[in-house]
């Protein structure tokens, strides 16, 4: 975590017993308020903060600007806003809260987690290692917990950053504005500050707000949920093609799979999705197609048809904001539909190494907006041409948890209008993702990745998940076509709202039999627990 090397010489007002700065920012500065020209009033259970004038360079050079902090009694603590002008684009304001008691964190990302001494932040709904998928976070004291949300009705970027200093910690709260509207002015939704004793319930609480706000209810009665789903009790994960063009299952062959466990279980329970099912995995994002190496049209059809006359369903893996610049007609949606981080800087996403030659730079990956319109167009033509030819019972959305604040088009609202035109079309097809932060929640009812473990119930409250496509195979550790090749294979589990999921590679029903059975046993197992 980086820090101004000087003191920023930020005015401090002690407001209902908490001593508050504010900073806001430009895309090319940070600026404080001007105590020369600011006056605070308090009346009852409400204050206001008005500045006349802002400054830079730690205080030495005013400007013209202004802010008003707007700071409210609850029962359980405060609520604040904060509103700022300036001459230029404001991009973000911060809320600094100085001098907080405690020493670790709580959050949706991880429990009771110490504050490094350098200090940390915590982002949402950003693509980090400290990624939240809930705007709230918990400071843990000796004497019980303060928690810190944000109140927004809309997908932006909420950061929370905690400082050490001696046995205290500053908190420093900053709201990003959604880089669609980037102006003068700069309005934070309300921040909430609250001394709490539980932790999960007002996760819980947060979480019910958050679904009210985006429309979605629990997966009991979900309507977004088919009927054929609420069935599901094992998930076959049947890798296709690697990148480099190496086939683990062609159609044929994961029809195969299909029937070995039909044989031993309801195959109307079981799943199949299909990572690398289109070709060479990653390198054929954007041009979605039968892979004639795998068994070309005839053999998907064969494949397709073949799992339904035995009741299975099937969901394929399609890259909603990802595609091959090599394709030959990535000029006519590729270049207009560019990912882009707030600043204007095109996105590059993940650069894994896909070859094995360790430079880490596939750059003919190109990842998009679902929410520009020649993108949306070009998938929603590609889903509804193979959905009605081939009959898919599902989309499963790789990486759409991966978020930015684009400046062109708000990215969340592209996932939003996917799924409505989806589901006007086909009312029973199943929408699934890899990941999950709330809002994303009311698109994706199903995902590869579950809830905090510290907060059981929380999400399987409103969704099911499945193990990640990087789960190993039983037969040898291969992950398939993901690009962590192998990892350490362990006995599964059963865990609450999680869908069994099992890895099938070239040659895993010859080899792990026994593992796989063991499989079935679990969606046994899982089907009794779900009835």
């Amino acid at each position: 975590m980086q820090r101004l090397s000087y003191d920023q010489k930020n005015p401090v007002y002690e407001i209902f017993g908490t001593k508050f700065s504010l900073e806001i920012f430009t895309h090319e500065n940070v600026y404080g308020i001007d105590p020369e020209r600011t006056e605070l009033k308090i009346e009852g259970d409400r204050a206001i903060l008005t500045a006349r004038g802002l400054s830079w360079a730690g205080g030495r050079e005013p400007c013209e600007g202004g802010a008003m902090f707007l700071v409210e009694k609850t029962a359980s603590g405060l609520t604040f806003k904060l509103e700022a002008a300036h001459r230029e684009k404001l991009r973000a304001a911060k809320v600094i809260l100085w001098g907080q008691r405690g020493a670790s964190v709580l959050s949706d990302h991880s429990e009771d987690f110490p504050i490094m001494p350098g200090g940390m932040t915590f982002d949402y709904p950003h693509w980090n290692i400290f990624m939240l998928k809930m705007p709230i976070v918990f400071l843990k004291g000796d004497d019980g917990y303060i928690s810190f949300s944000s109140l927004d009705d809309e997908v932006s970027p909420k950061r929370f950053s905690f400082i050490p200093e001696g046995d205290r910690v500053d908190v420093e709260l900053i709201y990003e504005a959604p880089a669609t509207r980037f102006g003068s002015a700069i309005a934070t939704a309300p921040w909430e500050m609250a001394r709490i004793t539980d932790p999960r319930r007002e996760a819980e609480l947060f979480l019910e707000k958050i679904a009210k706000t985006y429309g979605f209810g629990p997966f009991d009665s979900r309507p977004d949920v088919p009927d054929w789903m609420r069935k599901i009790s094992l998930v076959l994960s049947i890798h296709g093609m690697h990148f480099s063009g190496y086939v683990f299952n062609t159609y044929k062959e994961m029809l195969s799979v299909i029937k070995w466990f039909a044989e031993r279980m309801p195959a109307d329970q079981i799943l199949a999705y299909l990572p690398g099912w289109e070709g060479r995995y990653y390198w054929q994002y954007g041009d979605y197609r039968p892979e004639p190496r795998l068994g070309g049209p005839e053999g998907l059809a064969r494949l397709m048809e073949g799992a339904h006359s035995l009741g299975a369903r099937v969901m394929p893996m399609f890259g909603a904001n990802c595609t091959n610049r090599e394709h030959p007609d990535f000029p006519e949606y590729g270049p207009i539909s560019l990912l882009h981080d707030a600043s204007g800087a095109v996105f590059l996403g993940n650069k894994p190494d896909w070859s094995g030659d360790r430079s880490y730079d596939p750059g003919w990956q190109i990842w998009l907006n679902p929410a520009a319109p020649a993108w949306q167009e070009r998938l929603m033509e590609t889903f509804d041409g193979l959905i009605k030819e081939f009959k898919f019972d599902g989309v499963f959305l790789d990486t759409d948890n991966a978020w930015t604040n684009d400046p062109y088009y708000p990215l969340y609202d592209g996932y939003k209008a996917i799924k409505a035109d989806l589901k006007s079309v086909f009312p029973e097809l199943l929408i699934a993702g890899e990941g999950w932060y709330d809002a994303l929640l009311a698109v994706t009812p199903l995902t590869q990745m579950g809830g905090p473990p510290h907060w059981p119930g929380l999400f399987e409250k409103y969704a099911r998940s499945t193990p990640h496509l990087s789960a190993p195979s039983p037969c040898r550790g291969s992950t398939g076509v993901h690009e962590l090749g192998y990892a350490a294979y362990e006995k599964p589990v059963l865990r609450s709202g999680e869908i069994p999921m099992v890895t099938i590679v070239d040659g895993t029903l010859a080899a792990a039999p026994d593992a796989l059975m063991e499989y079935v046993k679990l969606a046994e197992e899982y089907a009794k627990k779900n009835r």
